[in-house]
């Protein structure tokens, strides 16, 4: 005879918790279902097309004349810029009122009340910005396919753009999530994910700028110049040989730009320019598109002031040969993946004040802030 133990009278059972990632996807269907209804959504989505295709169109009449392969470097660079521009404007509007909406709308409360944990709401909210996010991107694979397709880009610098543009909207996405879990209201969790955007965009290199004079030595150093010791201009109406490059020490003032070129690497800009830039001019060896152009920037700035300073007229400073005999000392380093790390850096923290914020029950609400 077996006796079973009935549960006292009152007692009641602690509900499970819904399995993690079932709960982030049925957060995240909610999310992008909610999106799909509303219009706006639509409008947003025919000005993005309008934004990238337009500037596309003006891309290909202002490169008729190119060579097929400069016009895809081009239309390459273009792309990726415009849609990066776009992607920094858009972004926000989709995950920076995400919670704080959810909250004005008495929703939010819902969701806590719930077998959902705070994790598996932030998280499930942010995965629904970045697939969206992720859509709008996806627009403009037509016209980096032809670039690929053309010879403007390899293939392995387009799979690292698209990696690189991805991760840094997966991280603008985290930061609206953050700061919309901060504020009370929807207006003011926008407005500060895009001053938090524009100091990245913007300040960082601001910041970079205002900094070189505190790099700045002055000092003797060895600088390569051309001898017009026995020079002559020819006269014969040929060209004349350039003069030569000799080695002398002189009195200079230096901007050892390799102390502060890190400020850079928040850019997000710099990080996707140096990751995955488009094909290089065969005949010169320099760049002829916008990414190859801030590539070649946050390089030399990392590679800083390297003795001797090149002053010579003669000599380029982006030629092959210059190019090798850097590679070979080994300063043509990347600086993409410092910017992997901070962006990641940046969505990680996000998220986790995002979950911090959503723990219940709540201590402290802010003044006009409503439950449910």
């Amino acid at each position: 005879m077996t006796l079973q133990m009935s549960e006292p009278r009152g007692a009641t059972r602690t509900p499970e918790r819904v399995p993690f990632w079932a709960g982030v996807r049925t957060v995240a269907g909610l999310d992008l279902r909610q999106r799909l209804r509303t219009s706006r959504t639509r409008w947003v989505l025919l000005a993005w097309i309008v934004a990238v295709y337009g500037f596309v169109a003006l891309t290909w009449f202002a490169t008729q004349h190119a060579s097929t392969q400069g016009q895809a470097a081009l239309f390459y660079g273009v792309t990726i810029f415009v849609v990066l521009t776009l992607a920094l404007l858009v972004a926000p509007s989709l995950s920076a009122s995400a919670i704080s909406g959810d909250r004005a709308d008495g929703i939010l409360a819902s969701l806590q009340a719930s077998l959902l944990s705070p994790a598996q709401i932030a998280v499930g909210k942010w995965l629904g910005a970045w697939i969206a996010a992720l859509g709008f991107l996806a627009i403009a694979a037509p016209v980096l396919g032809w670039a690929l397709l053309a010879g403007g880009v390899t293939a392995g610098s387009l799979g690292l753009a698209v990696l690189t543009l991805a991760l840094v909207t997966g991280s603008i996405c985290a930061i609206g999530i953050g700061v919309s879990a901060l504020t009370a209201r929807v207006v003011s969790s926008v407005a500060m994910t895009y001053v938090v955007l524009g100091f990245l965009a913007v300040g960082a290199p601001l910041l970079f700028g205002l900094t070189l004079p505190l790099t700045e030595t002055t000092g003797p150093v060895r600088v390569l110049r051309n001898d017009m010791t026995n020079w002559q201009p020819s006269t014969s109406g040929t060209a004349a040989e350039p003069p030569p490059c000799v080695e002398q020490t002189m009195i200079r003032t230096v901007t050892h730009t390799e102390r502060n070129w890190w400020l850079l690497t928040a850019n997000p800009y710099v990080v996707v320019a140096d990751a995955a830039p488009g094909r290089a001019d065969p005949r010169t060896n320099t760049p002829n598109e916008p990414l190859g152009v801030i590539r070649e920037g946050i390089r030399s700035a990392r590679r800083g002031s390297q003795e001797p300073l090149v002053e010579c007229w003669s000599r380029g400073l982006f030629g092959p040969d210059q190019t090798e005999a850097q590679a070979a000392r080994g300063l043509d380093q990347p600086a993409w993946p410092y910017g992997f790390v901070t962006y990641a850096v940046l969505g990680a923290g996000s998220l986790a004040i995002a979950i911090r914020r959503l723990r219940t029950p709540v201590r402290r609400l802010a003044r006009g802030t409503r439950i449910a």
